[in-house]
């Protein structure tokens, strides 16, 4: 993955693209996320939802 900064390095040999890896502090995670728990085709069953 490369992204495009504002004022690109045109010479940088990669067309001015960078590695944003250096730059990016948290890991990426969904905020929260929803389980099912029944079956699929009877409606019956309950949902969780948590946060991580």
């Amino acid at each position: 993955m490369s992204l495009i900064p504002p004022s690109p390095n045109w010479d940088n040999g990669y067309f001015g693209a960078i590695d944003p890896a250096p730059y990016i502090k948290e890991r990426y995670a969904p905020l929260t996320y929803t389980t099912w728990q029944g079956s699929p085709t009877t409606g019956k069953g309950s949902t969780t939802t948590g946060k991580d």
